[in-house]
């Protein structure tokens, strides 16, 4: 048979590992999973998702409608500095919304590497010298630490970046209903076939996001890459490729979701798909 066994308290998750009386864990990407591998259990934590900014560049007052804004605001951000400092080696920053390993991650795009002279030089061409006022809004599975960072890098670039923490409900209504002056900022989830989230969030179909601006011709772009009987990689990255050029969102870094099993547990099949918590039951099995 099998047990369910919800604890929310790190340590006595831990603990409860170290002792063996729990065989599988499932937890978030970071120090639990990296104290427990030190000990010598079996740790599975591929990428879930990727943190990323995303702008109300359909609204024509905001600065953000802007590409060049939207450059420079990547570009202040030293993305692998924020990863290095919180993740404990389970996240890696990101410059695509596919982590590596997944059909639409392309794997000679460089991206928008951290560069304050850069974004300056790029908001002084856009017509903000000075910089300008926004706002951040995360949602409530983002890491607070990560968003102050964030905003401590904008600031260094003459954007003052205001934090608006609120509550699932109303992060929901932004959402679906849209936001003015400022960024969302959420996981986007990973899909074997990346052209899912593609169509979940991105597309100017999507229920998500109307005050996101998206490229032209997307909707014909994504209908060529889904015309194939197999998927096609290079067909996913095109259409990526489309959103990278425009700086249409910003992703900030991979986030990831920890399997954690003793030693004498296999074949569980957890984030084989990188998502929690389909798993192989029929095919799990436990060793003496």
């Amino acid at each position: 048979g099998v047990e369910y066994v919800y604890i929310k308290d790190p340590m006595t998750q831990s603990a409860v590992m170290q002792s063996k009386e729990g065989h599988v864990l499932n937890t978030e990407g970071g120090k639990l999973p990296a104290d427990l591998k030190a000990m010598r259990l079996d740790v599975f934590s591929p990428a879930t998702g990727t943190v990323t900014l995303i702008p109300d560049s359909m609204n024509p007052d905001s600065p953000l409608s802007n590409k060049k804004v939207r450059e420079a605001v990547e570009y202040a951000i030293d993305k692998e500095a924020i990863a290095k400092a919180k993740s404990y080696g389970f996240w890696s920053s990101s410059y695509q919304y596919p982590p590596p390993g997944t059909a639409g991650y392309i794997k000679d795009y460089q991206g928008r590497k951290y560069n304050p002279a850069k974004a300056k030089q790029l908001l002084k061409e856009a017509g903000f010298p000075n910089g300008f006022k926004t706002r951040i809004t995360p949602h409530f599975a983002v890491d607070r630490d990560i968003m102050v960072s964030v905003q401590s890098y904008l600031a260094k670039v003459g954007i003052t970046a205001d934090l608006d923490f609120v509550d699932q409900g109303k992060f929901t209504e932004m959402r679906r209903k849209g936001w003015r002056n400022g960024f969302l900022g959420m996981p986007l989830g990973v899909y074997p076939n990346y052209l899912q989230a593609i169509q979940i969030y991105l597309l100017p179909s999507s229920l998500d996001f109307p005050s996101l601006k998206k490229p032209a011709n997307i909707e014909a772009m994504v209908g060529e890459a889904l015309s194939t009987m197999n998927l096609e990689p290079k067909r996913v990255q095109k259409v990526l490729k489309a959103y990278y050029d425009d700086a249409t969102v910003i992703p900030l870094h991979a986030t990831c979701r920890a399997s954690i099993k003793q030693k004498n547990v296999h074949d569980t099949g957890h984030l084989t798909f990188r998502v929690w918590p389909e798993w192989a039951p029929d095919q799990a099995w436990m060793s003496k």
